[in-house]
């Protein structure tokens, strides 16, 4: 079933506000947690020469669930001041998609990953570049890029999500 996924509010605090993101956060079996946290830790070599900085290791694993209705308004995944939680920490996001509307299991339509900031404006209005769900593609992407996941038009969109601080060495 899983619970409803947070955001870090305006207090500085994690709740779940539908209005801002309706996606549920899914517990994982420790064992298969384990495995695809090791999987995404075998690319952070990559991950480091792509975005030239070192991290840490993975900032815990996340599993998502869109049901149909299901986004995340724009956002950005770093926290502007410091925060007790540490997410002002966050330099690379990494997105796993589980499934895509293609994937004949479990087809969803809808939940485009749109990045902002990539386009220039028109009629002063900013562009997003969309990039379709295909399952097992990996995205990485700085965690400072304003980015959304648009409505959830049918079916259900799983991905696994999560981050990577720079080191201070």
């Amino acid at each position: 079933r899983g619970d409803p996924a947070e955001v870090l509010t305006s207090e500085g605090e994690l709740a779940a506000e539908e209005h801002v993101r309706r996606a549920w956060d899914l517990s994982l079996p420790d064992d298969l947690q384990d495995a695809l946290i090791e999987r995404i830790e075998s690319l952070r070599p990559d991950i480091e020469e792509a975005f030239r900085l070192r991290v840490l290791p993975c900032d815990g694993l996340s599993a998502l669930r869109y049901r149909a209705g299901g986004f995340y308004g724009p956002h950005r995944v770093i926290a502007e001041t410091p925060d007790p939680l540490g997410l002002h920490l966050r330099r690379v996001s990494v997105v796993v998609f589980v499934n895509g509307p293609d994937d004949p299991a479990a087809p969803f339509s809808g939940g485009q990953l749109r990045f902002y900031d990539l386009l220039d404006e028109v009629d002063g209005t900013e562009t997003g570049l969309d990039m379709k769900p295909e399952g097992g593609t990996l995205v990485a992407f700085r965690s400072g890029m304003l980015h959304e996941v648009t409505p959830v038009e049918a079916g259900e969109r799983y991905t696994l999500v999560t981050w990577l601080n720079e080191r201070s060495d």
